[in-house]
């Protein structure tokens, strides 16, 4: 329920520039902590899984770090969205759009990556990206949120946490598997 609400207002909202822009305010300082959390630096070619009809995980790691980003989503509307909005601001250089799940990135060029908190199944998504990221990065839900979303499996552990301030979820976590 909540994601399809989530969905549905970033479709809607990625067709104003103002309200991209309000959108992605909040976000600035939680990807922020994920750069930090993930050691991101502009030689890095990062995947954001679940990037949704507003990007903004994409558009502040090119802003903020100049790396590469490829961009994915499974809903088509979303990535037709999603490219529009990269066009809209200028970051066709950094960013990369691709309809795609994230269990099949085999064939895709990155060594980090940060799964979206509406990512699932995130075990299968861990593993495939487990193959080729040094780093994985996962937005985990509040408790009270937990049951809308894919726990993190028991074959991972976190090895850092950053909290963050956002209604949804609590926390960005650089994951390994055990």
């Amino acid at each position: 329920m909540i994601r399809k609400f989530i969905q549905m207002l970033e479709k809607l909202a990625s067709r104003s520039s103002f309200a991209i822009r309000k959108y992605c305010e909040p976000y600035e300082t939680i990807v922020d902590k994920e750069i930090d959390l993930g050691s991101v630096k502009d030689e890095d070619v990062v995947l954001n899984v679940g990037c949704g009809s507003i990007p903004f995980t994409a558009i502040w790691l090119a802003r903020k770090t100049n790396c590469d980003v490829i961009a994915i989503d499974t809903d088509k509307t979303a990535v037709r969205n999603a490219k529009r909005v990269i066009r809209k601001l200028g970051l066709q250089e950094n960013v990369t759009i691709m309809h795609r799940s994230g269990t099949d990135t085999s064939d895709l060029a990155f060594d980090k990556a940060l799964c979206a908190l509406q990512v699932q199944p995130l075990g299968k998504t861990l593993d495939a990206l487990n193959e080729k990221a040094s780093v994985l990065i996962v937005r985990r839900p509040f408790d009270s949120y937990a049951t809308h979303y894919d726990v993190l499996p028991v074959n991972y552990r976190i090895k850092r946490s950053v909290p963050q301030k956002m209604k949804a979820f609590g926390s960005s976590d650089l994951v390994e598997k055990l």
